[in-house]
C-alpha cells in the first residue's frame, strides 16, 4: 500500500468538505492517506459531523513545540547544501512583489524543513496539495530540500492564489483542475511550465443525497424559499441575488431568501453590504443569514427550498451546486466559470449571465410558473449527478497517476 500525505491550507475550513470526500475516496481505493495541514482555520472551523475525528487524525505544522521545531532544524541541516541552495535559487528566481515577500518564502523553507520532518517519519511516497497558494510554496519548497514528489489541484482561477505559480508548478509531478475551465486557465496562464495536467472534477456523496419527501413546487400564495449555499463573498455575488429577489418582490410574491456560509473577511464587509442592502430596500424579512452550518443542515434546507440558486461571477465548479442537483431541486446559475460545464441549460438546470438581476429575477419566475420545466430539470439533474459526478471520479484520477510514480 503506496503511503502518501494530503497537505491542505488551514483544514477544515467550512467549504472543505470536498476535501475530507476525496480523502476518503483515495484510501479506499488502496492509498494509505494521512491528513496534513498548516494550521487550524483562523476564521471559522466547519461543523460538519467528521470535524472533531478528523482533526484528531491531521498533522499541523503549526503551532510547533520544541520538538517539533528540533526535527525541522535537523531535516534543513541535513538538507545542506544543495537543498539550501535549491531554496534560495528559487527565492532569488520567485516573482513576488516586495521584499517582504521575499522574506515570506524564507519563512516558508523552515515550514518546508517542518513538513520535510513529517513526510520522513511518516514515511511518504508523495504528497497532494490541495490548494495551490502559500501551502504549494511550502510543498515546493519541502521538494527542494530533498522531500517526496508532490501534486496539486486547482479548484478555483489561478489569479486567486498569489504569485511564484510557474515554480509551484513546473517542480510538481503532476496536476489536476476541477473542471475544463480551469485547465483552460492553467494552460494559458503557465503553458510549457506545466508538469503533466489532468482533469479531475470533484463531485457529492450519493448516500447523503437522499430525501425524506417528494420535491414539492411552489404553489401561489406560498413563501417562495430560495436557498444558496456558498461563502459570503463579492465572486459568489449572493448581492446580485437579493436584487433579483427585490425585483421579485414588487411583483407581490413573497420571497425568502435563505444564505448558508460564512464570511471570511475579518470585518465582514460584504456580510454588511448584504445587510445594508435589505435595509435599504425593506427586505430585512426575506432574508435569512444562516451562516457556517453543517452537511446535514445543508441537506435539510435543500429538501425544504423551491429553488437553489447559486448567483456566482467566479465559480471553479460548484460542489454546492451538485448537492443541489442530486437532492432534485431545480437550480439556477450563472455561465460564470465551470458551472456550463456542470449545468445544461433548459435539461438539467437553467443559466443566467452573471451579475444580472433583471435576467435572474426573469428566470426565478419562469421557473416558478412552470412545474412541468421545474420536474424536467430536477430529474434529469438526478441522473445526471449519478453518472457523472460521483466523490470518487475526481480521486480515481489522483489515485491513478500517484500510483504510477
Amino acid at each position: 500500500m503506496k503511503k502518501i500525505g494530503y497537505f491542505i491550507g488551514q483544514f477544515p475550513g467550512p467549504s472543505h468538505i470536498y476535501f475530507w470526500r476525496e480523502i476518503n475516496s483515495l484510501r479506499s481505493l488502496g492509498l494509505d492517506v494521512d491528513y496534513c495541514s498548516t494550521r487550524l482555520p483562523k476564521t471559522e472551523i466547519a461543523k460538519h459531523d467528521w470535524v472533531a475525528d478528523c482533526i484528531n487524525q491531521t498533522i499541523y505544522l503549526y503551532p510547533i513545540n520544541v520538538k517539533n521545531a528540533l526535527q525541522a532544524l535537523i531535516a534543513l541541516l541535513n538538507a545542506f547544501p544543495f537543498g539550501w541552495i535549491r531554496c534560495f535559487t528559487s527565492i532569488k528566481n520567485a516573482d513576488v512583489n516586495s521584499f517582504r515577500e521575499k522574506l515570506k518564502l524564507i519563512a516558508y523553507v523552515f515550514m518546508a524543513a517542518r513538513l520535510l520532518s513529517v513526510a520522513k517519519q511518516r514515511k511518504w511516497e508523495h504528497f497532494h496539495v490541495g490548494f495551490c497558494g502559500d501551502a504549494a510554496n511550502i510543498a515546493l519548497f519541502t521538494r527542494l530540500l530533498g522531500g517526496p514528489t508532490y501534486s496539486l489541484t486547482l479548484h478555483s482561477p489561478l489569479y486567486g492564489f498569489g504569485p511564484n505559480q510557474i515554480q509551484k508548478w513546473s517542480n510538481a509531478k503532476f496536476g489536476t483542475a476541477v473542471s475544463k475551465y480551469l485547465l483552460n486557465d492553467l494552460q494559458q496562464c503557465l503553458g510549457s511550465n506545466l508538469p503533466p495536467v489532468y482533469l479531475a472534477s470533484l463531485g457529492v456523496d450519493l448516500k447523503s443525497l437522499v430525501r425524506k419527501n417528494s420535491y414539492v413546487h411552489w404553489k401561489v400564495g406560498e413563501k417562495l424559499r430560495i436557498f444558496c449555499a456558498a461563502r459570503l463573498a463579492p465572486t459568489k455575488d449572493q448581492l446580485n441575488l437579493l436584487k433579483a429577489a427585490s425585483i421579485i418582490c414588487k411583483k407581490g410574491i413573497n420571497i425568502e431568501i435563505r444564505l448558508a456560509g460564512e464570511d471570511m473577511d475579518p470585518n465582514k464587509w460584504y456580510t454588511n453590504k448584504l445587510k445594508d442592502y435589505v435595509l435599504e430596500n425593506n427586505m430585512s424579512e426575506n432574508l435569512i443569514l444562516l451562516g457556517n452550518i453543517s452537511e446535514s443542515c445543508v441537506y435539510r434546507e435543500l429538501e425544504n427550498a423551491h429553488i437553489f440558486v447559486m448567483p456566482s461571477n467566479e465559480e471553479g465548479i460548484g460542489v454546492a451546486v451538485m448537492e443541489a442537483m442530486g437532492m432534485g431541486i431545480p437550480v439556477i446559475t450563472t455561465n460564470a466559470g465551470g458551472l456550463p460545464e456542470l449545468v445544461t441549460d433548459g435539461k438539467t438546470g437553467l443559466i443566467v449571465p452573471s451579475a444580472n438581476p433583471e435576467a435572474l429575477a426573469a428566470k426565478i419566475i419562469h421557473l416558478i410558473e412552470s412545474p412541468d420545466l421545474a420536474f424536467k430539470i430536477a430529474k434529469n439533474a438526478i441522473k445526471d449527478i449519478e453518472k457523472n459526478h460521483r466523490s470518487e471520479v475526481g480521486a480515481e484520477i489522483i489515485a491513478s497517476k500517484i500510483l504510477e510514480i
